[in-house]
């Protein structure tokens, strides 16, 4: 009789599937399945930088420029176009500095897993494993692809970032079944596992689509809809000072004669409400604060909106298995 803690290998395997695949047989499955990766949202640089002058900031520099500009005011469009680059361009700079390091973070944090190969075990990286792949799982390894349990000890599963249970469960069990979901992580037990799914395909994966999607569209954090809020009202009340004085020095002082004076006045208000320095300083105040915090926190600010969150959050709120940070309860 077997012991609780190791099952015995079912026969629900063929001696073909136990001896894992040959180097030919990865290269063929690697051009029908991929490499077990998720999709990731790319953007060219280009597009990138295009997104810096786009939004609401952006656009009141922008008409700052084109209304300095229209009233000939050479001095001040120069000096607001230049404050329209700088920003622009900081913004674009902190992007970059946020891509390069959240790549190197990724490649630093690379797993490797042992896997049969034309008969022998070698470490291979996971995202080289396909489908049909034997491998061995431990305790503490984080599961890289859906993996159906072959052989081996009862695993102990930790699967709080897929279900939010706090608690391991048992693999394989009557409750649970013996295929291991990627991303659950191995707490205790050794045993051989076959890779079903990889990729886009596992059960993860097909969640991460929307993600990923969700990643490409631009979005604007409270903090700024806030600000911005603050800004609109000021504008409104600065154009509805402009059409009063329009119309008042227009129709009731007949003043359309000098009526490029009238215009430049009207101009100089809209002009002097639009705060054409608040975009740069958020930018630099959230590019300081991005390279404080990797510095000192080794943490990386992928998106300066989000440190924007961060930065007007209050009270944060995870679930009761506390899965949004150690995925341990503490009582």
């Amino acid at each position: 009789m077997s012991s609780p803690l190791h099952q015995s290998p079912t026969n629900a395997f063929d001696e073909s599937e136990r001896i894992g695949l040959t180097t030919d047989q990865a290269e063929e499955l690697y051009k029908q399945w991929g490499y077990n990766e998720l999709p990731e949202v790319t953007v060219s640089l280009w597009y990138m930088l295009f997104v810096q002058f786009t939004g609401t900031m952006p656009y009141m520099l922008e008409l700052a420029c084109v209304i300095a500009l229209a009233v000939q005011d050479y001095p001040d469009f120069g000096i607001i176009l230049c404050m329209l680059c700088a920003n622009g361009f900081l913004g674009f700079h902190e992007q970059m500095k946020a891509a390069e390091s959240l790549a190197e973070l990724t490649n630093k944090m690379e797993q490797r897993i042992p896997v049969l190969r034309d008969g022998k075990a070698e470490q291979l990286l996971t995202r080289l494993l396909v489908p049909g792949d034997v491998v061995l799982m431990m305790g503490g390894c984080q599961v890289p692809a859906d993996i159906e349990w072959m052989e081996g000890d009862v695993l102990s599963v930790d699967t709080a970032a897929l279900t939010g249970e706090p608690l391991p469960r048992k693999y394989p069990s009557d409750e649970h079944g013996n295929l291991i979901l990627c991303a659950s992580t191995i707490r205790a037990g050794e045993a051989y596992g076959i890779v079903r799914s990889t990729g886009i395909n596992t059960e993860i994966g097909g969640a991460s689509a929307d993600i990923m999607a969700d990643k490409a569209t631009a979005k604007m954090s409270v903090f700024e809809s806030r600000v911005l809020l603050a800004v609109k009202i000021i504008i409104l009340i600065s154009l509805a000072d402009v059409f009063l004085i329009f119309f008042v020095q227009g129709f009731a002082r007949n003043q359309f004669d000098d009526f490029k004076e009238l215009l430049l006045t009207c101009l100089s208000i809209i002009i002097a409400a639009i705060p054409v320095a608040l975009p740069l300083v958020l930018q630099v105040t959230m590019a300081l604060g991005a390279g404080k915090m990797a510095r000192e926190f080794d943490a990386v600010v992928t998106a300066l909106p989000a440190l924007q969150d961060i930065s007007s959050m209050t009270i944060l709120c995870s679930d009761k298995t506390g899965t949004l940070t150690t995925a341990r309860i503490t009582i």
